[in-house]
Order: structure tokens, then C-alpha cells, then sequence
């Protein structure tokens, strides 16, 4: 079906200039159904919004929604009081947006459509002309000369004619069909004149001229950088023979271009010349605008029928400047530093490095040049259609590497370290920018580093639709406020971006959701946030399993048909610490690697510790970390009396933590939540057996006797025999020390790289 519509949609754009030239026939007066030509492309837009993705919509509706935001500005402020003037601002934005729907669907044409529509619009163009010629339309400003047929405006014509022109000879050219191209440069030369108008009587000349340098550039000047002194002269003084020798044609076939010539340069001045006396126009608004706009006005302007009404008394007639900067500024004022601001960043997405790039930045170079001088490019709908197709010829064959946006803290802990590997580790393969939601600090810092993370996110998705680049959204949440956080940019923002993975780290994310769900409204909170993302990943099988458990329990369990399991990832090192066997002589070393926080559960280790000591084993805990819970874990370890052989080692920086692993044997973890448990990971990597709690993702992690013991998180009677177990078996300690180091290998960043492209590709 969406194929058909899109054929459809492909028809509407080739009849597009039979339907501008029966619209300049009919009647004019009316904005609405009296128009043929603003019903018609009402359909096109109608059918586009149909097959445009929810992305491109976003970006469509976000652009037509700021438009209406100056429109009820101007109904606020009295600027537009009327009926007729809010359709008149109403049908400005609708033209000044309309090319944005065009270009998102264009990229599905082929380039011998793009080829054919164009083809289709310049004979229009041309037989229109033609028809003017014989006595049928109008003439070009009843000046005596240049023929415009029946077109109501003759600038939007020649300017929709400059593009065609352009693509049309590209196309030939690049299909290396010079013969026709030439063919057709000697028709632009004749066409100029005979159409009258100035951008056409220079435009296509230097067209036909500039085509070839843009696409052979390179190769031409290669050449020349290897020639003599006076291969270069000779070089220099054909080039001026050719170019004689065309102007020489030029009289011959178009003499009417040199009578145009001398007319335009015996006009008052430079000035008046290039801007075809509108610098008249200009003086008379900018002296409107300075004297008649308040404060409020000058801002957001007076809509489009108030800035013409504003001309009256200086022109003595409704009168628009016909220089696009300057009406766009004196009808919605600021919005047109936006619109240009698009779309100058837009053009620097063009690197010049193709001759698709060279041509589609000098094309909307000029078409930039002629909407600062002369206007009519903004907001002409006809020429938007086929300056459409320019961009869509750009995209043609273009694969590029998504922009990845990886949101989530950055102060301590398993998120912020994750997001910190990761992004060093495919800086190579994959473009990841970080824009921290939270931090250390006082929540006003938080609050700080989330607006910060909001704006910079919102602004960098709006330039890379602008730029062709895919952007991927990847959020990293636990539970409470980072959840909160999320939220607001599942809500707000993913519908700007290309894909959307929230990634949850948390082990206490099944009890949370499950608060959630008991609350009025619950269901359609965690049912709105989770379809906003195109893929929900969780760092564990058992964390995947116990949120499941809880959604099927509320009847959400088709929210998470799309998740699926992504583990996190280790560093490798080149090379592996050697797993040396042990005696009972030797004291057996445990260390514990944490925040200090409640759901660590860290203060059991003295009760543990004390336990051990009773079976006068020699051993030592030290516990490596800083948080909240430290002044208990010391109470703890004062009324256990176990001060000799537990120590809080406090804060080592992440670097060093191989060398706390490395005089270590057995990693201890007994926390209450744990969503994966990448510390047991780093200690498996570095030789240590774990002993855990069996929560979360450890259950994943350690495989019970083999890689290390998994007991509950109350347990401290089982947590201490299992290590009084290998303290007398130090063979099942080497044993279960390599078993642990080997099974850290399957979770290598190079796999885990490798799932995030496939995560980050299409659909």
C-alpha cells in the first residue's frame, strides 16, 4: 500500500507545473478553495504526511508548530486581527515548510525520475515562454521585451527554470552524455534572453559554463599542476579564445542579451543594478520597520498581510520588499534568522568531496545569493519542488555512521563506568557523544547537568536532519530520578531521532516498576515510555526474567516482546595475569570492590569476617570504596571486633584497580540489587573467584561452584563457609580462579562493539 501511495506521491510532483500554470489562470483572489494550486499541494502535503516516517513528521510538525507560534503571537499582540490576515500568515508558513516533507520523500526517487520530473517542468516552462512569444499570457513587465506566457509570477518561473536547467545538465553530464549536454548548453544561451528575466540572462550563460568546471574541476587542474610555463600560458589564452568566441555566438543567436546588458548596466548605480531597483523597496521598509514596529513587532513582525499593510503610506500600495531576508523579518520577524541559520548549516554538510556535493552547494549557493538579492526562492512551493530533488540527488548512494548520543550518569558507579568504556573503546568504529544527565553534587547540579544534556541533545538532533546524519538516542537508566529523566526525553525528544534504546542497568528496576504499577495510572506510564523506544535492552537474562515476571503480572507482558539481553562488556588485557596455586600457609586475601551504599549491603562483612575468624583461618578483607554507608560498615566492624582483619581501604581510582585485584584471591559481593555486576567481571579478568549474592545478574555472572558461590544477601553463614571451604581447598580454588578468568573472555568489548552497531543499524 505504501508503495502506491508513494507512486502517487511521484505522479502529484511531475503534474506539479500543469497545475501552477492553471492556477495562474484561475482565480487569484481567494487563499483557499478558490485556489487550485494551494488545494493541490494541500493533497501532496496531506499524502506526505502519510508516508513520511515518525521522525521526519516530528521535524515537519515542530517546523509548522514555531510558524503557528508567530501566528497567535500576531493575533495576541492585535498585529493580525482579521480573518484574512491570519490565512495570509497561515499560508505563508504552510509555503516557507513546504519543501521540508518534499525532501524527506524524494530520497526514494531514482535519478532517472528526478531526471524526467525536471525534464517534464522545463518544456512546460519553455512551451509557456513560447506561448508568450506568439502573443498568448503576458510579457515580462510590459518593458518591450522577455516573454513569461501565462505564469502569474515570471521570478518564480525563471527561478524554478535556473534549477531544472542545472539538474538536467547534470544529469546528462554525470551519465556521460556530453554531446546532449552541449547540445542543451546552446538552448540555455538562447532560452536567458528570450525569457527576459535578469537571473536567467546571467544565470544560465554562467550555468553552462560553471557545470562542467564543478563536475571535471579536479581532474583538469591535476593536469595543469604537471604542465610547463608555457603549456599554462597556452592554457590561459584558450580559455579567453573559447570565451570570446561563445559571446561572439551569443550575439548571433541571442542578441537580445546584449540589449538586456546595456540596459541593466544604464541603471542608477551598482546597487539599484544587482537588486533591480529594490534598494528602493528596502530604504522605504527598513524606515517602516524602524518607525512603525514596536519593540514586540520588531521581534516577531506583523504577519504577512500587516507587513505589507505597513508599506502603504511609503509606497502608497500593499507591497511586499521582494528580498526574502527582509520579508521574512518584517512578517515573523526572528523566525528568519532561524530559517536561514537551517539553512546555511544545512549547506555545510556538503563537503565538496563528490560531484554531487560541488554541484548541490553551488546550486543552493546561488539560489542563496538570489533570495538575499532578489527574493521569490523562500517561499516559491513551485520552485520548492524541484529544489527538493537537489537534495535527494546528494543522498544517492550515501551510507553514513549514525550519531550515537549516550545519556545517563556519569558520577560514580556501574552506569557511569559502562559509559565511560564503552565510548573509549569504540571511539574507532562508532561516534558516541556523551551528555550527562546526572552527577555528583547537590540536585542542583543534577538539575544543571540534565538541562545542559536536554538542550545540547535537542539542538544536535535538529542539525543532523539538517546535515542527512542518522541519529541514535541510547539512554541509560536505573531507577527514581534517572527513570524521571528518561522519561522526559523518551517524551519529548525520541521522536526527532532515528532510533531510540533505553538500556536498563539497574538490578532494583523490577520492585520499582512494580511501585509504579499499584499506582493510579501506572500501566499507561510504563506502556507509553517503553513503546516510545524502538529497543529496550537489559544488561542480564535474570534481570530481563524478573521484570517480565512483574509486567505479566499487570498485563503489560507484550511491552516487552522488543527487549532483549546486552551484557555489558570487559577490557582484555594482551595479557592475562597468570593464575598461581596457593597453600594453606598462605593467608587467604578477599577483597570487595563497591560504593558504599545500602544496596551494596556492605555492612554484612564484619558479621562474615567474624564468622571466619572463629575457624582461625588466616585471611583479610579489604574493602575498596567510598559512600554513605562507611560510618556503619566501621560501627559494624568495631562491634564484630574484626579491625584486624577488615580494612576500608576508601576511594582508588578506576586505573589502579588492577593492582588492588592483583595480591587478591576471592572477590566478595553480597549486595541486596545487582542488575550485572561488571566489578565481578574485573576480578574474573584478573584471576579472582567470586562470592556473591544471588541476585540480578550475578546469577548470571557466577556459575554456582564452577566460577564462585552465590548465596542470599542475609546468608553470612554461607558466605563464610565458602570461603573457609577454599581456604582449606586451595585446588578448588585454583581450580575455580581459572575457570572464572576464562569465562570473563566471553565477554569481550570486541563482541559487545560489534552487537551495538547491529543494535544502531536500520530499521
Amino acid at each position: 500500500m505504501k508503495q502506491k501511495l508513494l507512486a502517487l506521491f511521484f505522479i502529484l510532483i511531475c503534474l506539479t507545473p500543469f497545475i501552477e500554470l492553471l492556477n495562474a489562470n484561475l482565480i487569484r483572489d481567494n487563499v483557499f478553495l478558490g485556489n487550485v494550486g494551494q488545494v493541490y499541494k494541500g493533497a501532496v502535503l496531506a499524502l506526505s504526511f502519510v508516508l513520511l516516517t515518525r521522525k521526519e513528521r516530528a521535524y515537519y510538525l515542530f517546523s509548522v508548530a514555531l510558524g503557528l507560534l508567530f501566528v497567535f503571537i500576531h493575533v495576541l499582540t492585535g498585529a493580525n486581527s482579521s480573518g484574512n490576515a491570519i490565512a495570509q500568515d497561515l499560508l505563508f508558513v504552510v509555503k516557507v515548510t513546504y519543501i521540508i516533507p518534499l525532501i524527506f520523500l524524494l530520497r526514494y526517487a531514482t535519478s532517472t525520475f528526478i531526471f524526467w520530473a525536471n525534464a517534464i517542468a522545463w518544456v512546460t516552462i519553455v512551451v509557456n515562454i513560447l506561448l508568450g512569444y506568439v502573443g498568448l499570457g503576458f510579457t515580462q513587465y510590459a518593458l518591450g521585451y522577455g516573454y513569461k506566457g501565462f505564469f502569474y509570477s515570471g521570478n518564480e518561473m525563471a527561478l524554478t527554470l535556473l534549477v531544472t536547467s542545472a539538474t538536467i545538465l547534470y544529469l546528462l553530464y554525470t551519465d556521460g552524455k556530453k554531446i546532449p549536454a552541449l547540445a542543451f548548453s546552446v538552448v540555455l544561451l538562447i532560452l536567458g534572453p528570450l525569457q527576459g528575466m535578469k537571473s536567467l540572462l546571467f544565470g544560465l550563460p554562467l550555468l553552462t559554463v560553471l557545470l562542467p568546471l564543478i563536475l571535471y574541476a579536479k581532474p583538469i587542474f591535476s593536469k595543469i599542476n604537471g604542465f610547463s610555463l608555457t603549456k599554462k600560458i597556452g592554457a590561459t589564452v584558450a580559455t579567453l579564445v573559447i570565451f570570446l568566441a561563445g559571446m561572439w555566438v551569443l550575439s548571433i543567436t541571442s542578441p537580445q542579451f546584449f540589449v538586456r546588458v546595456k540596459e541593466i548596466s544604464e541603471r542608477s548605480g551598482i546597487v539599484a543594478a544587482v537588486f533591480s531597483e529594490r534598494d528602493k523597496h528596502l530604504k522605504f521598509g527598513f524606515t517602516m520597520y524602524a518607525n512603525d514596529y514596536s519593540i514586540v513587532e520588531k521581534i516577531v513582525g506583523k504577519g504577512y498581510l500587516g507587513a505589507q499593510q505597513g508599506m502603504i503610506p511609503y509606497m502608497n500600495r500593499l507591497k511586499t520588499i521582494e528580498v526574502d531576508p527582509v520579508d521574512l523579518l518584517f512578517t515573523f520577524g526572528i523566525f528568519s534568522i532561524a530559517y536561514y541559520a537551517c539553512w546555511i548549516t544545512a549547506l555545510t554538510s556538503y563537503k565538496t568531496r563528490t560531484p554531487a556535493d560541488r554541484f548541490i552547494l553551488s546550486i543552493n549557493i546561488l539560489l542563496l545569493a538570489l533570495s538575499i538579492i532578489t527574493g521569490h526562492v523562500v517561499y516559491s512551493t513551485f520552485l520548492a519542488t524541484y529544489w527538493a530533488m537537489l537534495f535527494a540527488l546528494g543522498k544517492k548512494n550515501k551510507t553514513t555512521k549514525p550519531q550515537v548520543y549516550f545519556l545517563g550518569s556519569t558520577a560514580m558507579g556501574g552506569i557511569a563506568t559502562y559509559i565511560k568504556e564503552t565510548t573509549a573503546q569504540a571511539k574507532d568504529t562508532i561516534s558516541i557523544k556523551i551528555l550527562p544527565t546526572h552527577t555528583d553534587g547537590p540536585l542542583r547540579n543534577t538539575v544543571q547537568a540534565f538541562t545542559r544534556s536536554y538542550v545540547l541533545l535537542a539542538t544536535n538532533l535538529l542539525l543532523n536532519v539538517l546535515k542527512g546524519q542518522r541519529s541514535v538516542i541510547h539512554l541509560h537508566m536505573a531507577t527514581g530520578g534517572s527513570f524521571i529523566r528518561k522519561a522526559i526525553i523518551l517524551f519529548d525528544l525520541s521522536w526527532f531521532a532515528d532510533k531510540t534504546i533505553l538500556h536498563l542497568h539497574s538490578g532494583e528496576a523490577p520492585k520499582f516498576f512494580e511501585k509504579i504499577l499499584k499506582r493510579t495510572g501506572g500501566r499507561w506510564l510504563l506502556r507509553t515510555v517503553f513503546n516510545r523506544c524502538n529497543t529496550v535492552a537489559v544488561v542480564s537474562q535474570t534481570l530481563l526474567t524478573q521484570i517480565s515476571d512483574v509486567f505479566s503480572q499487570y498485563g503489560l507482558q507484550e511491552a516487552c516482546s522488543k527487549w532483549h539481553v546486552l551484557p555489558n562488556a570487559i577490557t582484555i588485557p594482551s595479557k592475562l595475569r597468570e593464575v598461581k596455586a596457593t597453600t594453606q600457609k598462605e593467608p587467604l586475601k578477599i577483597v570487595t570492590v563497591s560504593r558504599l551504599a545500602s544496596v551494596k549491603n556492605l555492612h554484612i562483612i564484619p558479621k562474615i569476617a567474624a564468622l571466619i575468624k572463629e575457624q582461625n583461618i588466616p585471611f583479610s578483607i579489604d574493602i575498596v570504596g567510598d559512600g554513605p554507608e562507611k560510618t556503619k560498615i566501621l560501627r559494624e566492624i568495631l562491634t564484630y571486633d574484626v579491625g584486624d582483619c577488615v580494612n576500608l581501604v576508601g576511594q582508588v581510582p578506576h586505573e589502579e584497580i588492577t593492582n588492588v585485584y592483583s595480591n587478591a584471591h576471592i572477590f566478595l559481593l553480597p549486595s541486596l540489587y545487582e542488575s550485572f555486576g561488571i566489578v565481578v567481571l574485573e576480578a574474573y579478568i584478573n584471576g579472582l573467584t567470586a562470592i556473591t549474592s544471588a541476585v540480578g545478574g550475578l546469577n548470571d555472572l557466577v556459575t554456582d561452584g564452577k566460577t564462585g558461590f552465590r548465596f542470599a544477601p542475609d546468608d553470612a553463614q554461607g558466605f563464610a563457609d565458602a570461603i573457609v571451604k577454599l581456604a582449606v581447598d586451595r585446588k578448588l580454588l585454583h581450580t575455580m580462579q581459572v575457570a572464572a578468568q576464562k569465562s570473563a573472555l566471553n565477554y569481550n568489548y570486541s563482541d559487545h562493539i560489534t552487537k551495538l552497531e547491529q543494535l544502531y543499524a536500520h530499521p
